[in-house]
């Protein structure tokens, strides 16, 4: 369960940061204040830029601690600053690398009940994973990525991907 959890959180959550990083350089070298990018949407109803990024950071923290057996953080979606939300990621990676591999064994078969709008849902581990936690991460990152390539900043799919150089065997 490590590979296709925490692994994935860890090497997105570092392609995430570039995309920052871009997304910050971008605004100064055009002159835009950084909360303008920051709060761009993609649609009214939708998280802003830095709401997107939160949303990363928490999806990886609540899909590892569900997936151990402990409390989800409850999200705290405040636009932060370029650097407040590189720090923040730079804090999830590091509360990832504390958890230890073994604390995932048996995750497969967690049983997991999420509180959702709609009501209670139940997973086992393995189901969680691919069809909630994975696909809400991914939304989240995709999304920032999405705001930041309609705002002008040169990005592409290299970008998202991230160095993908240390995951050949």
């Amino acid at each position: 369960m490590y590979e296709y959890s925490i692994a994935i959180f860890r090497h997105s959550l570092h392609s995430l940061a570039g995309l920052l990083r871009k997304g910050a350089a971008y605004a100064a070298e055009h002159h835009i204040p950084p909360e303008v990018l920051l709060d761009v949407r993609l649609a009214p109803a939708m998280f802003t830029l830095g709401e997107q990024v939160r949303g990363v950071s928490y999806h990886a923290r609540a899909a590892a601690a569900n997936l151990t057996g402990e409390v989800a953080p409850v999200y705290d979606g405040d636009r932060r600053t370029f650097p407040e939300l590189l720090t923040e990621i730079d804090g999830t990676l590091e509360w990832l690398d504390a958890l230890p591999v073994s604390q995932l064994a048996g995750a497969e078969a967690r049983e997991i009940t999420l509180e959702l709008h709609r009501g209670p849902v139940r997973f086992d581990g393995q189901r969680y994973l691919a069809h909630f936690a994975l696909p809400n991460f991914f939304f989240h990152l995709t999304t920032a990525y999405d705001i930041l390539r309609y705002c002008g900043v040169a990005l592409g799919k290299t970008d998202f991907l991230g160095d993908l150089e240390g995951l050949s065997r």
